[in-house]
């Protein structure tokens, strides 16, 4: 049997088709900024990027300032690189189901802020020293890590009778128990110290 080819289509018909192919496939694509060895990316004063469907990737030297970066999209993202990476304010806004998953650990300085989407530690801690916080956590934008990883915090004390470290501050803390799944939902206060018992731990 034989098959007739169909008349060629009307330019404007393919330009048009050609068009809506390449808006559709760009809500699934992904990109990456990287910074490479060698060079230095800085982010001067108070200013903000949006990282859509980007992977942050520091093989270099990333200076955070007091700046943000929000990573949005409807495709997963991720933060890895060979160097550590400190940022100063750090904003989840995907959308669907989509995430950003750690390949190294980070830092936060200031806020790490959740208002879509999720933060998967992916077995890497997140440390917020003794400064940062966590904002906006809630069931459908929050972190989760069923590879394991840690949120971590510090506090100095100083006679701590009744001290709370972290607080009004509430994390989720994430850990891996071999047999049971991941622990993410629970959340769990700071302990109690006393003065006797300050080589307690509180993750």
């Amino acid at each position: 049997m034989l098959y007739q080819l169909p008349a060629p289509l009307p330019q404007f018909l393919i330009r048009t088709l050609l068009t809506l192919l390449l808006l559709w496939s760009a809500q699934f694509l992904s990109a990456q900024l990287v910074v490479n060895p060698g060079t230095t990316f800085s982010m001067a004063g108070n200013v903000q990027m949006t990282l859509q469907n980007t992977d942050f990737v520091n093989n270099g030297s990333f200076s955070a300032g007091t700046g943000q970066i929000i990573f949005t999209g409807n495709a997963g993202s991720s933060i890895r690189g060979e160097q550590p990476t400190q940022f100063f304010r750090l904003e989840i806004a995907k959308t669907g189901n989509s995430l950003v998953s750690l390949q190294q650990p980070i830092g936060v300085t200031q806020r790490l802020l959740f208002t879509s989407g999720l933060l998967d530690l992916n077995g890497f801690n997140t440390d917020l020293g003794s400064t940062g916080s966590l904002a906006g956590e809630h069931e459908t934008s929050r972190i989760t890590g069923a590879s394991g990883g840690q949120v971590l915090c510090s506090a100095i004390l100083n006679a701590p009778r009744g001290g709370k470290p972290g607080q009004p501050r509430r994390y989720h803390y994430v850990f891996k128990r071999p047999g049971h799944g991941d622990d993410k939902k629970r959340p769990r206060g700071p302990q109690r110290f006393r003065n006797g018992n300050l080589h307690r731990t509180v993750l």
